[in-house]
């Protein structure tokens, strides 16, 4: 096979709205979308054993009756490419299959749940001695050929046939391939690929690709205030985990700023407070992006998502009266109250002992008067 390379310019990273979530990340731009490829995991001998792209698109298994299936990295996507111009460029893994020798082969992508119907696409590469038959299954049963969105041809002069579903070179060329991509307009449960040889055993390349893009945000408290230290928690719109890959944990920074990349479908998203106070669910839907020129790209709309959490109230510590002089009042009719100065304890003393004499010598006329009254 002769290598080639085939193009992509990157889109710029898309971005969405906020929790207090409110105003966006510092990494991201409303409106921005990018794009990812897809990741493959192999079995415990090494073959293809399923494929993903992004959190929110669904995974896939992979079977075949291929036994030389493989991953290989022999071609590029680069900028020049349709794809490559959509989703950015492409240099990672993708899947190689072949006929047998002289008879068909099928390898069939079966999704973990229905596709999105928008948004994402499948590059077939290096067409040249073969025909590639391809048949997809939606929730409702086969999908017509025409909807799984053929889209042309490049780096050579691939045809599709919309009647039977099938693509092929124009003559068999083992040293001049061609490449073809498709972007479906319905959703898809499955999608099988055979390829039957003209001529030779040659192979052909498989890739997903899907827009992402950042939903981005700030988390407030209850007051407004950015919250540092806060759980975002991007999920379905009902609540059950995202489709396809998961996202990496989401933590808001010390300006309450927090930002993650998945496939624009309906979500809900939430904070959970540094004390485990959790917001309301916020339901947020993609909108289609008025600058994607038909294309079907989504972006998120900015979204209020506030906390309920509160800083804690320090306690006010009471406050110490201050000495002040003031003037008696005194109430007209009323004796004025009067301060006695304070005597030390010898003074008390004399003055008990005063007293005491006094009253004793009292007693005494009072005992010689009633005598003398008697007598």
């Amino acid at each position: 096979m002769k290598q080639r390379r085939w193009a992509g310019a990157s889109l710029a990273a898309a971005t969405f709205g906020a929790l207090s979530l409110t105003g966006t990340a510092a990494t991201a731009a409303p409106g921005d979308r990018s794009g990812a490829y897809s990741t493959w995991t192999t079995d415990a001998s090494g073959r293809p054993a399923s494929v993903g792209v992004a959190p929110g698109f669904p995974n896939a298994a992979i079977t075949s009756d291929d036994p030389a299936l493989t991953l290989t990295t022999e071609q590029l996507l680069d900028p020049s490419t349709p794809p490559g111009a959509t989703y950015g460029p492409a240099t990672g893994q993708h899947l190689a299959f072949s006929p047998l020798a002289g008879a068909p082969t099928t390898t069939t992508l079966t999704f973990d749940s229905p596709t999105p119907d928008h948004g994402w696409s499948f590059i077939l590469g290096d067409i040249d001695s073969e025909t590639l038959a391809i048949a997809a299954t939606g929730p409702a049963g086969p999908l017509d050929p025409a909807q799984l969105g053929f889209s042309g041809a490049f780096g050579g002069s691939a045809t599709w046939d919309a009647a039977t579903g099938t693509l092929a070179a124009p003559t068999p060329d083992e040293t001049n391939g061609s490449n073809a991509w498709f972007r479906p307009t319905a959703a898809i449960t499955s999608l099988s690929i055979t390829t039957t040889p003209l001529q030779g055993t040659p192979v052909a390349y498989l890739w997903l690709a899907a827009q992402t893009a950042s939903l981005a945000g700030t988390v407030t408290d209850a007051n407004g205030a950015p919250l540092a230290d806060s759980t975002v928690t991007v999920t379905a719109a009902d609540g059950s985990p995202l489709p396809g890959a998961s996202l990496a944990p989401i933590t808001s920074d010390a300006a309450g700023a927090w930002e993650t990349s998945l496939f624009p479908v309906p979500v809900l998203v939430s904070a959970t407070a540094p004390d485990g106070t959790v917001s309301t669910p916020v339901p947020v839907t993609p909108e289609e992006d008025p600058t994607s020129s038909g294309n079907g790209f989504y972006v998120y709309p900015s979204v209020s998502v506030p906390t309920d959490w509160a800083p804690p109230v320090e306690p006010t510590p009471p406050v110490e009266p201050t000495p002040s002089a003031s003037p008696s009042v005194v109430t007209p009719g009323a004796e004025p109250s009067r301060t006695l100065p304070v005597m030390g304890v010898e003074t008390t003393v004399a003055v008990a002992s005063a007293i005491l004499l006094l009253l004793a010598g009292t007693a005494s006329m009072l005992v010689a008067r009633r005598r003398s009254t008697a007598g």
